[in-house]
């Protein structure tokens, strides 16, 4: 029975109530409330309630496996479970056994080699492989986990039109589901392109072939039913025209901007400036512009671009690298309001990349240090709320 339920009941019947219950049974609460009787001059009763919430905070649930996976930027839920993948020069799958450890789930990739980004599409784990070197490397191709401790090859590298050849292929930047496809950006001695697999075959097909003076595509983002991309270089929003080029979309950040992260709240589609030096955040207009939204509290010069973003706890919240005293914070936003810090301390490493959702708690990867850490309820730090109604 909620409180809700108590007005219109005299003191008598509340005392009976509590008697059966042993407390206002709202699940909400998570300790019994103190509740204290007070009667007016005017003849109503009143209660007031104590309530007891868990305040949020920041901890450590996973250090560093090894030096070698010290840079853990892709995480995903798979089948209840949280995994991360560790980006260029390793590429091993790890699985965080819900307590304090990493636990390795494949080997290494090999030399010069990564995953850039991880999905779950059709029941099964995928990762997009990276590297920053061309060449006979591996890169741009798909891989699936095999459920045990194997990455297998599904695809190759993509076909560079350039030279005819797949030998100049480089990094794979994002994975997208859309259409019940399954999309990724890439460059080799062209950037900006866009690559679609159906889920049959052994190749990418090519839908996107940028331009000599294209810049990457650093993210994607399903908005509205189509699929858009944010750029880097000058943060350009890039609508693919579900054929065979990109259309701007906004263009008002000039050199020197990169939308590093996009995501839909409330409707609207938000893009994350992750360019060194920039810690914005920006809404499209939906017609031809980027709108700054939420200034930062305490804004300095030490604070670099926001790298990941996503939807949590209604709030967008924000991570980015804090460089001049070596410590992390995550960030959050909402409409109407300033960007803030919400993380309760600084511990993290500086470089935060990774985000994730998993119950009702937010999980953070680092890639400069390839540590977990979980933000969500603390119920050893609770804050108390009092409650006044009439019954």
């Amino acid at each position: 029975m909620d409180w809700k339920d108590y007005k219109g009941l005299g003191p008598w019947d509340f005392k009976k109530q509590e008697d059966k219950w042993g407390y206002i049974n709202n699940p909400r609460w998570t300790k019994k409330p103190e509740i204290e009787d007070k009667h007016f001059p005017c003849g109503h009763w009143y209660k007031r309630i104590k309530r007891i919430v868990p305040k949020k905070s920041l901890k450590l649930v996973a250090p560093m496996y090894d030096a070698a996976a010290g840079d853990i930027r892709a995480l995903v839920v798979f089948k209840g479970k949280i995994y991360g993948a560790s980006y260029y020069p390793d590429g091993r799958l790890f699985e965080w056994n819900e307590l304090d450890a990493w636990i390795p789930r494949t080997t290494y990739l090999g030399d010069r080699q990564g995953i850039s980004a991880l999905t779950v599409w059709k029941g099964e784990l995928y990762g997009l492989e990276y590297s920053d070197d061309r060449g006979n490397y591996p890169s741009a191709g798909l891989r699936k986990w095999n459920g045990t401790d194997a990455w297998i090859q599904v695809l190759d590298k993509p076909y560079d039109w350039w030279y005819g050849s797949k030998e100049y292929s480089k990094g794979g930047y994002a994975l997208c589901i859309f259409n019940n496809k399954l999309y990724m950006t890439f460059d080799t001695t062209r950037y900006g392109k866009l690559a679609e697999w159906d889920g049959t075959g052994s190749e990418w097909t090519i839908k996107v072939n940028a331009g000599f003076f294209a810049d990457p595509i650093l993210s994607l983002c399903v908005y509205k039913n189509k699929l858009y991309g944010g750029e880097f270089g000058y943060g350009e929003l890039k609508e693919w025209n579900g054929a065979n080029a990109w259309i701007i979309k906004a263009n008002n950040l000039g050199l020197g901007h990169s939308i590093g992260s996009l995501v839909e709240f409330d409707n609207e589609l938000y893009g994350a400036d992750s360019y060194t030096g920039h810690f914005k955040l920006y809404r499209w207009n939906d017609i031809d512009e980027w709108v700054k939204v939420g200034d930062r509290l305490g804004a300095s010069a030490n604070v670099d671009g926001i790298r990941n973003i996503i939807v949590y706890d209604d709030p967008i919240f924000m991570v980015g690298e804090h460089s001049k005293d070596g410590y992390g914070f995550i960030y959050s936003w909402n409409l109407g309001e300033d960007i803030k810090i919400a993380s309760p301390n600084r511990t993290m490493n500086r470089y935060n990349h990774g985000l994730t959702i998993l119950g009702n708690d937010l999980f953070i990867s680092t890639h400069d240090g390839g540590e977990l850490w979980r933000y969500g309820s603390d119920y050893k730090d609770k804050v108390v709320i009092e409650e006044e109604f009439q019954i």
